[in-house]
């Protein structure tokens, strides 16, 4: 997640002043319905998800 200081280092800090937005902070909007697995990994940092299914309701 860019910008929060998770993941592959050279694209989350690329100029070590990070963590640039705290997780807390941080909302997933218009994952697909169907990425089950990418709603799980975002549920361990506890970053509310949003699907597209949820907006087009």
């Amino acid at each position: 997640m860019p910008g929060t200081g998770r993941g592959q280092r050279d694209l989350t800090n690329p100029e070590g002043l990070g963590p640039y937005l705290r997780v807390e902070d941080v909302r997933f909007l218009g994952i697909r319905d169907c990425f089950v697995e990418g709603r799980a990994e975002l549920a361990a940092p506890k970053i509310p998800v949003v699907t597209v299914g949820h907006i087009r309701a």
